[in-house]
């Protein structure tokens, strides 16, 4: 430490509580050293210049800190003047040489003459103009040497009384060499670790899927109304298993309510088709003094249709449709519908009206069942060939109800005794049907009914003994 009193050589003019940054330079007081001056003034209370105090850093320690550095294996890191002279290196000896051919003086070595050429070309890669050593920001490069792969960074120095550059190189071997040589291990275990883990996926998600494949099952048969058939299936997962627990309330709920549901329509079909019958029953009993009649149209009707291949839910509802085919008779008089002897042409007319009386009865519903009663009351005595009444109609213009009622219920007013004439045999009445085939019948259709002849005799003759006093 040096205490100068008056400005001495080599020291310049300070301003009060200014410091002083030296350049690096040579001193050749032994031992020869390579230092760089800094100095503060020293003032007195009313801040007048009593002297100055410096001191001369040896950057030589600088080396020595860079020497010790671990810049990956094989890296090293260096700094550079303003003037583009190398001061700080890790092998200190390189960076000096003799200024004349004399080998007296000493200078530093500029970087371009550094006996390093990886450093060399490190700062080349920076590609700074002619004459230009300083960056204003920190900069990265890559660069190669002799097919070596390196990657170097330059940083200004952070003191701006010292505008010095560090530079930093390391082989890109030196941080990646470890992954390149790992490389072929690290893929087998990756593969290893993606089987392993492919294996315990497949097996959960065949439990996952064999639990929820048994809930798709259960859903499959509930669509079908089948909710005895339900699976019980184990399973590991706990949310799995409380939506199966949630699953099986929701069935023995639906079960319940599927159960009251057929209850309840049974209770309305039953309501219905006593309610059907008894309003025929109506219509009937002023023309034939009971209600057998209407019973005995809807089993022929019944018969001649599953004889005929009709679907079993079509023949149930032809069962209980048949009886409505005569309501329109309610708005006959008395005195024409219950007369004994022939009629006249009006009053046959009267009589032919009841066909659409009752179509206009039933007319305006929405169910299946009251439609094809319309249909029927409308039609049952339209003829094959179109001969007959209301419109007319021919052929199979008229609805397959229609058709077989027609057969049914001349069939039936032939074989009972009337106020007006005596019941006509069973087999001369059998006669009557087959004679109209083709002409007032369908063919089709008297063929299927002379097929369930045998039940329709059985059907007369039980109903004979019934009515037969004791």
């Amino acid at each position: 430490m040096l205490l100068i009193r008056a400005r001495g050589h080599g020291t310049p003019k300070l301003k009060p509580r200014k410091n002083w940054f030296g350049p690096i330079r040579m001193f050749f007081i032994p031992p020869i050293r390579r230092a760089s001056t800094t100095a503060s003034p020293v003032v007195d209370e009313d801040g007048k210049l009593k002297g100055v105090v410096g001191v001369d850093v040896d950057i030589a320690q600088i080396s020595t800190f860079l020497s010790k550095l671990d810049i990956g294996v094989t890296g090293s890191a260096f700094i550079i003047s303003q003037n583009g002279d190398v001061i700080a290196y890790p092998d200190s000896n390189l960076i000096t040489q003799t200024q004349d051919d004399k080998g007296e003086g000493l200078r530093f070595k500029r970087i371009d003459e550094l006996d390093d050429p990886i450093a060399r070309a490190s700062f080349a890669s920076l590609n700074l103009p002619s004459g230009r050593f300083q960056l204003d920001r920190s900069q990265y490069t890559a660069f190669d040497v002799n097919g070596i792969a390196y990657h170097a960074i330059f940083a200004p120095f952070q003191n701006e009384k010292w505008p010095w550059l560090v530079g930093i190189y390391v082989p890109e071997n030196d941080f990646l060499g470890a992954l390149y040589e790992n490389r072929t291990a690290n893929i087998y275990i990756a593969i290893v670790i993606g089987l392993i883990a492919c294996l315990i996926a497949v097996v959960m998600v065949r439990g996952i899927t064999r639990s929820l494949d048994g809930l798709r099952q259960n859903a499959q048969n509930i669509m079908r109304g089948d909710y005895k058939n339900q699976h019980d299936f184990p399973t590991p997962y706990q949310e799995v298993q409380e939506t199966a627990d949630a699953f099986k309330h929701m069935v023995a709920a639906l079960e319940e309510k599927e159960r009251q549901n057929i209850e309840l329509t049974e209770e309305l079909r039953k309501t219905s088709i006593t309610t059907i019958l008894r309003m025929s029953s109506a219509a009937e009993y002023k023309d034939h003094d009971t209600g057998q009649h209407i019973q005995r149209l809807s089993d022929i009707c019944a018969a001649v249709s599953e004889h005929m291949g009709q679907p079993p839910k079509w023949t149930e509802m032809f069962r209980y449709a048949v009886p409505m085919h005569d309501l329109g008779k309610i708005g006959i008089p008395d005195e024409i519908l219950m007369k004994p002897g022939p009629l006249t042409p009006e009053e046959r007319e009267v009589i032919n009206s009841h066909a659409g009386i009752g179509a206009s009865i039933l007319n305006s519903s929405d169910t299946k069942l009251l439609e094809m009663a319309r249909i029927i009351a409308l039609q049952h005595h339209e003829h094959w060939d179109g001969n007959g009444y209301p419109q007319s109609l021919q052929g199979l213009e008229i609805a397959l109800e229609a058709r077989i009622c027609a057969i049914a219920d001349v069939f039936d007013a032939l074989i009972s005794k009337r106020c007006y004439k005596d019941a006509m045999p069973f087999d001369e009445a059998l006669r009557f049907i087959t004679d109209g085939s083709g002409t007032q019948f369908d063919p089709a259709c008297v063929d299927a009914f002379v097929g369930v002849k045998d039940e329709i005799w059985v059907l007369y003759e039980t109903a004979k003994a019934m009515n037969e006093p004791a």
